[in-house]
């Protein structure tokens, strides 16, 4: 068992998916909430599919101790 601290989202994997989506968003012009909608479901989906991406989260010096 690992101690975490009450804040730390650079120990979070799950962090380094919002920050890819946040990237990729940003690069979309979005006239709606509807479109927004769209294109979160989309980038979250091929990030789905991306596995060696998501791995590379639990690799990173912050989050290797989830492997360890």
């Amino acid at each position: 068992m690992k101690y975490l601290p009450p804040y730390s989202p650079e120990l979070n994997p799950d962090e380094q998916v919002w920050n890819h989506l946040k990237q990729r968003l940003a690069k979309i012009m979005i006239p709606n909430k509807k479109t927004m909608q769209q294109k979160i479901q989309n980038i979250m989906q091929s990030i789905q599919k991306k596995m060696g991406m998501v791995q590379s989260y639990f690799k990173l010096d912050d989050t290797r101790y989830i492997i360890t």
